[in-house]
């Protein structure tokens, strides 16, 4: 008998061996199928956004879905790869305001700073709901539009001052804050919701611009041809393929690198001068170059509770 406990030992080990990597397979599997079921339900709900979002009457097509989920589905990855690409949220409070050159450049000082995040009604609700009273900060996107302009100004070159020197001065201005959550995990979705939403809302301005623009004898002629109106939904349906069908060019964020004195002035990269170096997210949607976007942390000893909520 004392011969076959150092085999049966061997053989129990063995089996459960086999057993926990069955299980591991098993689960795999099962983590395989669930993420196959939401990237479906997530292409599906795109799909009905973009619908709902351009022109509902696309609907009446019975292969509306069919003809759309390729290219919604191309979008989609391209969303998710510039976003999961984009660097971490920025801190900001009173300390970074002073150290982080990005946060002294979107705000000019701290009341602004915190008027910013304490009057956005959004955030407020954030940090009075009550499932969020035990968090410390609160993840959010910022849009920031950035404005350049030409003006005469006095510069210091080897030990002379200039005066009516051409310069570019730098502003931001019109900070929005937009879809409070309370982890960064959760502020990535939300930012690839927003700009697949961007990408709908430009959908349907630019066909709805080409609609506007035909002159008398398009309109005319496209009374004649249905296959080429754009209020044909098989024709609208069409349009939309093919705006999606290059998606790289639809939406992009371009890393942006300036240098700016404390004046706002723009200086040549290697300007080896008093300056700061502000790295930034530019969103261009079309041919659009809008505002800078960017993940923000705020802490709540930062938040002002004591003002007024706005409804």
């Amino acid at each position: 008998m004392n011969n076959r406990r150092p085999e049966s030992s061997s053989l129990r080990s063995f089996f459960q061996e086999q057993l926990e990597q069955l299980r591991r397979l098993v689960d795999n599997h099962q983590d395989q199928k669930l993420k196959q079921q939401q990237e479906k339900a997530s292409l599906q709900d795109a799909i009905e956004t973009l619908v709902d979002g351009t022109d509902s009457r696309i609907r009446g097509i019975g292969s509306y879905q069919k003809q759309l989920r390729n290219s919604a589905s191309r979008l989609l990855h391209h969303i998710n790869t510039l976003v999961d690409n984009m660097p971490p949220p920025v801190l900001v409070n009173k300390t970074t305001l002073i150290t982080d050159p990005l946060v002294s450049a979107f705000f000019e000082n701290r009341e602004i700073m915190q008027d910013t995040f304490s009057l956005n009604s959004n955030i407020q609700a954030f940090f009075n709901a009550p499932e969020n009273k035990d968090k410390d900060e609160v993840f959010a996107l910022l849009y920031v539009t950035r404005r350049e302009k030409n003006i005469l100004g006095a510069e210091l070159k080897n030990d002379l001052v200039l005066k009516e020197v051409q310069q570019t001065h730098v502003s931001f201005y019109d900070r929005r804050l937009v879809a409070p959550t309370a982890s960064e995990a959760d502020a990535r979705l939300a930012m690839k919701r927003n700009l697949f939403e961007c990408v709908v809302t430009h959908l349907k301005k630019h066909i709805t611009d080409l609609r506007h623009s035909l002159s008398e004898d398009e309109k005319l002629n496209i009374t004649l041809h249905p296959d080429q109106n754009l209020n044909n939904p098989e024709v609208y349906i069409k349009m939309l393929v093919q705006r999606l069908s290059l998606p790289t060019e639809l939406i992009k964020l371009q890393n942006q690198v300036i240098r700016l004195n404390k004046m706002g002035i723009k200086l040549p990269l290697d300007d080896s001068g008093s300056s700061d170096v502000l790295q930034m997210q530019a969103l261009e949607v079309g041919d659009l170059c809008c505002q800078v976007i960017s993940m923000v942390r705020y802490p709540r000893d930062e938040f002002l509770p004591h003002i007024p909520r706005i409804v």
